[in-house]
């Protein structure tokens, strides 16, 4: 295997060798189209250094060139057991010249994107993956900014993704995630968001951990569809920052929701089945002093008649200044009035009797 030094070397002979065939080197960098990718190989355009400008395909050395750029073949990396030498080459690429863009196919047979594999690649990098994929690792595309995905939402194993995998990446497409996913670590989708109109959990999800969906920007969404997903406890910061123009209907499988759940969001409505016994501070909160009714839900209901345990600001405590209403069983309003943290409410603790229908 050719180390970096090798092939800078070397691309300096094959721009020798093109020049002396009558060829010249291009200072523009081109990219190649998908279609010129190898199949079942890992191909990064290298510098302009090697990058030929034939108007078609010109073999030097074992190496093709194509116009506008050159093709040089490192899938064997993906099957050696040697991951750092892997992981040196994609860090060392992307110290390469600013006009480049890089382009990865990771080999078929691979059942994972090794964690950290693309960590804080800042180039444009488009990645192909394999069929049959089972996870994403830890940071596998973390704050990779200029990432073009390909055979993402075609996946049919993907079971994990991995914490902080797409990192402020912004290209997922969140209402068609792949229907097979089962764990989304923390954080693993955080600010993996391209404009899009509503999430989607994906059908057959176990396990959402904390700041799964969190957006570091407001993001405003159609609706949420839970898709079935059925938990005990909601983590924080789920869906951070996220405004949704519809109701949360809280599944009835819920016993705790914990803080900052959806804080700095908002949903029309919220329904909070019996079976919660705890909502932890600022659950569905503002904690600033902007106040704008954008936040502020129309109303809340509760529907247990014991009141759960909440935590400090558990909803946006300037809500009554927008008509916010808190409602909950007829027989309990003096129960709830009297829960430690209902302090900012009282005054909008209205008996389900007078909901308007």
């Amino acid at each position: 295997m050719e180390s970096l030094e090798e092939l800078k070397q070397e691309l300096k002979q094959q721009k020798t060798a093109i020049e002396n065939k009558g060829g010249t080197v291009s200072t523009a960098h081109t990219n190649p189209s998908p279609s010129e990718i190898t199949t079942g190989i890992n191909s990064i355009p290298v510098p302009n250094l090697a990058v030929a400008t034939a108007t078609s395909a010109d073999v030097i050395n074992g190496k093709t060139f194509y116009a506008g750029d050159s093709k040089l073949k490192y899938g064997s990396l993906f099957n050696s057991s040697n991951e750092d030498e892997l992981m040196d080459l994609i860090f060392q690429t992307n110290t390469m010249g600013d006009e480049h863009s890089f382009y990865f196919e990771i080999p078929a047979g691979q059942s994972m994107v090794k964690p950290y594999l693309f960590n804080e690649f800042t180039r444009p990098l488009t990645v192909t993956l394999p069929n049959n994929l089972e996870e994403i690792g830890e940071r596998a595309f973390y704050n990779c900014t200029n990432l073009t995905l390909n055979n993402f939402y075609e996946q049919t194993q993907l079971k994990k993704i991995g914490e902080y995998a797409f990192n402020e990446c912004h290209i997922l497409d969140l209402s068609i995630l792949p229907s097979c996913i089962e764990v989304i670590d923390g954080f693993g989708l955080r600010s993996a968001e391209k404009e899009c109109d509503k999430i989607v959990l994906p059908a057959s999800l176990v396990t959402l951990d904390e700041g799964a969906f969190m957006t570091t920007i407001e993001r405003n969404y159609d609706y949420l569809d839970l898709n079935g997903y059925s938990p005990k406890v909601l983590m924080n910061s789920v869906f951070q920052r996220a405004l949704f123009d519809c109701d949360f209907v809280i599944p009835n499988t819920v016993e705790r929701i914990l803080q900052m759940f959806n804080y700095r969001g908002r949903f029309n409505h919220i329904i909070i089945p019996a079976s919660v016994t705890e909502i932890q501070l600022h659950a569905f909160d503002v904690m600033s002093s902007d106040t704008v009714s954008k936040y502020v839900p129309e109303y809340i209901e509760f529907k247990g008649e014991t009141p759960p345990e909440l935590g400090y600001q558990v909803f946006n405590r300037h809500g009554a200044d927008f008509g916010m209403i808190i409602y909950v069983p007829d027989n309990s309003v003096e129960a709830y009035k009297a829960v430690e943290n209902m302090r900012w409410y009282t005054s909008i603790i209205k008996p389900v009797s007078e909901m308007s229908t």
